[in-house]
């Protein structure tokens, strides 16, 4: 299949009405989003075509696993408040993208970014870096911004026969972090259903950005476990081994099909909510504790209640624990892997 014009699409306003724009000029666009363990809701493990009919176009949709990761980790261009190294995610976006623009024959890429919009990453040297680094100079149209930035070899003048495929004077010039032009110019378009402004990304937000820390801090990097951030609450026991508690039974469903490794302890007799043990776990002070913690968040207000936990193992093998004198939230608050934590 041939393209025009391959576009990052996040799923949010900037990157939606960049397409709009583009598909406004009879542009044959292909929307790509790349998802990744840090962001929001469930991973997308495989990869999938389809057509959106309010952008116009078809949308592909790739898992990034592999090399990401270590991105984070080590980012060249360092970290803005957060975790969130955007300059070096941006340019690991691009290059990916660029092997797909060459295979649908495309002429260039097309970003939802504004100039202005984000201090660390859309700013002038921002922009001109990411494209000099991801090896796309000139091949990089942002519709949203254009007229702000200097022409690319994408666009054309009016009735200019440069051999550009896109009208210039049909880009916008915004700028800056205020939104309300932006959905006005979106509801010129048509486009009304989109995402909050602030998007996906986990790495922006403070609470998962020092969960993140925290796990990396305890090699604790698998592609599950990074998955597994995203869900329920997390506790450092004292001698160091990682519980996770489901808040919901769709948490519990959802974690059980990605921690199979893990043991799994829920309340023996009435349901509830399941509690997830890292293995091997350090000491059996560790294992006592992860059982008083877990039966707390199913003894429906009542702490005091004596309750027995049945344990999972991954060979299935189970085992009955009876625990009393369940601790309260103030006991189980130290554990507790928060923004605060260090």
């Amino acid at each position: 299949m041939k393209y025009d014009i391959v576009a990052l699409w996040s799923g949010g306003l900037d990157s939606s009405l960049a397409i709009k724009i583009l598909t406004a000029q009879d542009l044959k666009v292909l929307a790509v989003k790349f998802v990744t363990l840090f962001m929001s809701g469930k991973m997308t493990w495989r990869a999938s075509l389809e057509y959106n009919p309010q952008l116009e176009c078809d949308v592909l949709i790739i898992p990034l696993i592999r090399g990401y990761n270590e991105l984070i980790k080590n980012p060249a261009f360092g970290y803005g408040k957060n975790i969130n190294p955007c300059i070096d995610c941006k340019i690991f976006f691009l290059k990916r993208a660029k092997r797909i623009m060459k295979a649908v024959n495309a002429k260039g890429i097309a970003t939802g970014e504004v100039l202005g919009q984000r201090p660390m990453s859309q700013n002038k040297q921002a922009l001109q870096t990411i494209e000099m680094k991801s090896g796309l100079e000139g091949k990089i149209i942002r519709p949203l911004t254009a007229r702000n930035l200097p022409q690319t070899e994408l666009e054309q003048s009016g009735c200019s026969t440069a051999k550009g495929i896109v009208d210039r004077e049909q880009l916008l010039a915004l700028r800056g972090r205020s939104r309300k032009e932006t959905m006005w110019w979106a509801s010129e378009y048509g486009l009304h259903e989109y995402k909050t402004p602030a998007g996906g990304c986990l790495l922006t937000d403070p609470g998962f950005s020092a969960r993140l820390t925290e796990a990396f801090q305890h090699n604790e990097d698998s592609v599950k476990e990074l998955e597994a951030l995203k869900f329920g609450r997390h506790f450092r026991l004292p001698d160091g081994t990682k519980l996770i508690v489901s808040r919901d039974d769709y948490e519990s469903q959802y974690l059980r099909a990605i921690l199979k490794s893990w043991l799994r302890i829920e309340p023996a007799f009435i349901p509830g909510r399941n509690s997830f043990l890292r293995l091997p776990y350090k000491t059996e002070e560790d294992l006592e504790l992860s059982i008083k913690i877990a039966l707390r968040y199913n003894a429906r207000g009542n702490e005091n209640i004596k309750l027995t936990a049945r344990l999972i193992y991954p060979d299935s093998r189970t085992e009955l624990k009876v625990a009393k004198d369940l601790p309260s939230k103030k006991d189980v608050s130290p554990y507790l892997v928060t923004r605060e934590q260090k």
